[in-house]
């Protein structure tokens, strides 16, 4: 018997094993659509960007785990829109 798929649709949420938020986003039709957010295991966003059917679209940063902008940039149907904006600012541990 073929085990029945189901088809994401609406909000989705998942959370790292120590219970921080993982990722929180949204389904439509069973592709990533709208704003989604990732993080990291220590609470700090990671990244964060727009889906459309599916595809990045519109804008897209990506942080250190620190806070600090690693990236950002622009998306059109899932392809790079533009120059990417690069920070290299590495930190010490404190």
């Amino acid at each position: 018997m073929k085990k029945e798929e189901t088809i994401k649709d609406g909000p989705c949420v998942e959370f790292h094993d120590n219970g921080q938020l993982f990722l929180q986003g949204t389904y439509k039709d069973g592709t990533r659509d709208g704003p989604w957010v990732w993080y990291y295991y220590n609470g700090q966003l990671a990244y964060k960007g727009t889906f459309k059917d599916g595809e990045k679209d519109g804008p897209w940063v990506q942080y250190y785990d620190n806070g600090q902008l690693w990236w950002k940039g622009e998306y059109k149907d899932g392809r790079k829109d533009g120059p990417l904006e690069e920070s290299f600012h590495h930190y010490k541990d404190e």
